[in-house]
This record gives structure tokens, C-alpha cells and sequence, in this order.
């Protein structure tokens, strides 16, 4: 996958070195940090990159290398991170988006002509792009029309890590199951679920579902999730009719289950802070059984 910094969420918006570092850098840093460590990501930027503004007085380039900011902690670590983009690729090294039509942004800023830009190119490649905060570009995503071939397009503009991973997915980059276990990964183990009541289960019409629930259970704490009325988390309880559903080693350790939604269930332990995930049910007839 390819991912394109946007160059036109840096306006010189930022009113120091110490804003820059306070506000500017933290959602961008973790991004950069996670895609340099996955080589099935590529990262691209405009060859002038380093020239656009973050202050008022003061360029990328400027800024990184200002002696002021070798005493900011953040500002440090940052550097590190932007090391690679200094050299290519550079997206305008190859081109894509035509230089001669008109493209442009239609949602938050109606018709802004954006020809030129890592948003255009963005729009040629199927890319996400990669924006500062604050800016113009705080959304999610960018609608971008290209006026002579008709085309609109969706562009991903993730601020994290998950949302980077969501887009990797709507891309047909990763499967649905690959971005369930590396986007809950900090909550859930799915190492011992079931090969054929597990994530394939997961599909596009009820992906959002389980997303929603998921980030529901994780961003709660333990006392939280055991008497919160819409997870129902509890046993599942063993008789002669649940028996079968689970191995005697798993029902030795215990079984659980939280709701999805109005039909669907998640069955699994405790193990320490995570829910080790082991079977799911769509249609709530295991869940009615114990």
C-alpha cells in the first residue's frame, strides 16, 4: 500500500518550535513509526517536502534542524522517525495524476483545486495520505473529483494506527481477519479461535458490528465490562447440550461470553488483562443453550 504525506496540511499553522511539538507531531509520529516497520507499506512525499512551512518564519527543514530543537524532547525523537523521508521515493519522481486536469477537493473545502498536490496524486494511485493536525485535513477522509474523467474518489486520511489498518483492509491489502487481530491486538488473543466459527465469520456487512463492539470492550476497564448491561459479559454454562461446542481442556479453564450485538456472541476467557477469543455465534442459538 501506498500512503502519501500531505503536504497541504502544513500551512504554517503552528505558532513556534514548542506548538509544533505540543500539537503537531503526536498522531504523525505514531503513524511513522508504525508504518517504518512494515515493509508492505510505502511511504511517499513531494520532493519539496522539507519546504513547506510549520511557522510562520520557519520551513520543515527549518524547523527540524533549528537549534532550539535539539532541546525538545519530542522534537528529538520526531527527527528520528523523519530520517527516511529525506530521500525518495518521491511521488512527483513518477507522476501519476494528471498535470493538465482539475482536481478537487469536495467535502469539507467544496471545489478547492488541489492539482499538483500528494491529495491528487493520492487520488491516481488509490493511496491514503498522512496529514498534520490541527489543520484542514482533520476528517478521516478526503473527497477528491477529477473533473475531465469524471472520477470521485475516497481517500483515506488516517490520524492512527487502527484507522491505518482499516484502510489497508478496505484496500484489499489485508484480509478482514488480519485487521481484526492486529487492530485489537492490545485487548484481545485470537491465537485459539475456531477455524470455522472464528473471524470467518467476520464479513463486510457486519464488519462495522464488531468493530464497534470490540473498541467498545477494550476502552473499558475490567469492573467496568462485568457489570456493563449492553456487553452481558458471563459464563456460559456446561450441560449435555453445550458439551460438545468446546474441549474439555477449555471448558477445564472456564468459558465466558459478551454480546456484539442483539444476536451475535463472543465466547472466550480472561487470560490476565485479554479476552482470549475461541469461538464466535451469529445467530445467538449457542448463546441460548448455557
Amino acid at each position: 500500500m501506498e500512503v502519501i504525506l500531505n503536504e497541504l496540511s502544513c500551512t504554517g499553522q503552528y505558532s513556534n518550535l514548542s506548538d509544533f511539538s505540543e500539537r503537531g507531531i503526536t498522531s504523525i509520529s505514531e503513524l511513522l513509526k508504525g508504518i517504518s516497520g512494515n515493509d508492505k507499506i510505502e511511504l511517499l512525499k513531494k520532493s519539496d517536502f522539507f519546504s513547506v512551512r510549520i511557522t510562520p518564519d520557519k520551513s520543515f527543514h527549518e524547523v527540524l534542524f533549528a537549534p532550539e530543537a535539539r532541546r525538545i524532547e519530542r522534537l528529538r525523537q520526531f527527527k528520528s522517525h523523519l530520517a527516511r523521508l529525506q530521500n525518495r521515493p518521491f511521488w512527483d519522481d513518477d507522476q501519476q495524476h494528471v498535470a493538465d486536469y482539475d482536481y478537487l477537493r469536495t467535502d469539507d473545502r467544496t471545489n478547492v483545486r488541489i492539482t499538483g498536490s500528494g491529495i491528487a496524486e493520492a487520488h491516481a494511485r488509490n493511496a491514503c495520505i498522512l496529514s498534520f493536525l490541527p489543520s484542514d485535513y482533520e476528517n478521516d477522509t478526503v473527497d477528491v473529483h477529477c473533473v475531465q474523467t469524471d472520477s470521485l474518489k475516497t481517500i483515506g486520511n488516517p490520524h492512527n494506527l487502527r484507522q491505518l489498518c482499516y484502510f489497508r483492509y478496505k484496500s484489499g491489502e489485508i484480509s478482514i481477519a488480519e485487521f481484526i487481530k492486529e487492530s485489537f491486538a492490545e485487548r484481545f488473543n485470537f491465537d485459539s479461535i475456531s477455524q470455522s466459527n472464528g473471524l470467518n465469520l467476520i464479513s463486510n456487512i457486519n464488519v462495522d458490528i464488531f468493530i464497534s463492539s470490540f473498541e467498545n470492550f477494550e476502552r473499558k476497564t475490567w469492573a467496568q465490562i462485568e457489570v456493563d448491561d449492553g456487553l452481558k459479559y458471563k459464563p456460559f454454562n456446561k450441560n449435555r447440550r453445550t458439551t460438545r461446542f468446546f474441549s474439555a481442556d477449555e471448558w477445564k479453564l472456564g468459558i465466558w461470553k459478551f454480546r456484539i450485538d442483539q444476536e451475535k456472541r463472543c465466547f472466550g476467557r480472561r487470560v490476565g488483562d485479554k479476552f482470549h477469543v475461541i469461538r464466535i455465534d451469529l445467530d445467538h442459538k449457542l448463546s441460548d443453550l448455557g
